[in-house]
């Protein structure tokens, strides 16, 4: 038989705040975490909004890098971005085969533009 949600109290981790939520069984741990998720206060939004871009690059990160330390490396970048929020306006990675990827966080939200470059040598 499987256990019913029920609604429950957690402290949200950030601020404090009390939140009920519902939730299957009385792990302390859970019942934290998804009061926090319930939480508006600015700790948890910011950890909703990373939460979210972490989803959008790793889905960015699948679709469009072949080799698995190619994503680390964008990945490092993008962690660079994060964490000088202010600090850094943006980081550019030029790829050996002529991809150029720059990563910008703006308002809060991660953008990643791409360019292919085509390089010509022209002898005369």
């Amino acid at each position: 038989m499987s256990e019913a949600k029920e609604l429950k109290t957690g402290i949200c981790k950030y601020c404090g705040q009390v939140q009920n939520v519902t939730v299957l069984g009385d792990d302390p741990e859970l019942l934290n975490e998804a009061a926090t998720e319930a939480c508006t206060c600015e700790g948890a939004q910011k950890i909703k909004r990373k939460k979210a871009r972490e989803k959008k690059v790793s889905e960015f990160l699948s679709k469009n890098f072949d080799y698995p330390e190619d994503e680390q490396f964008i990945r490092d970048a993008i962690d660079v971005v994060e964490l000088w929020d202010g600090g850094i306006k943006a980081v550019t990675v030029e790829m050996d085969d002529g991809w150029k990827h720059k990563i910008t966080l703006k308002d809060l939200d991660l953008v990643i533009s791409s360019t292919k470059t085509d390089k010509k040598e022209l002898k005369p």
